[in-house]
């Protein structure tokens, strides 16, 4: 993975690398005391977009309404499948997240690694 400044001054993107949501969704990295070292994670608007060949795009938004109102004919489609996984998240979370928000703080055994 690489880092540039690609747009203003001072705004550091990361080249060739995936969006990475689970990490803000994390309970780990939440309880992490990244303020303490001058770091925050941000959103732009625009989480992600996928182009299509004929110019249009589909993007993602820190909402579930933001992303499935601009799907139009797959809006209710994106929906049915989000909102109840949306609803589950807190009870959900851990496991999604590999169960890194309970060994968080534990030494691991020696014969783990």
């Amino acid at each position: 993975m690489r880092s540039a400044e690609l747009t203003l001054p001072g705004f550091v993107h990361d080249l060739c690398s995936a969006i990475h949501p689970m990490a803000a969704a994390s309970p780990f990295v939440q309880s992490l005391p990244l303020h303490e070292y001058g770091l925050e994670l941000i959103n732009p608007p625009v989480l992600a977009a996928h182009p299509f060949d004929d110019g249009r795009s589909a993007i993602l938004t820190e909402s579930l309404a933001g992303t499935a109102d601009r799907l139009g004919a797959d809006e209710r489609a994106y929906r049915s499948t989000f909102e109840p996984l949306l609803k589950q998240w807190p009870d959900i979370v851990n496991d999604a997240s590999g169960g890194v928000a309970e060994s968080a703080g534990e030494e691991f055994p020696s014969d783990a690694v």
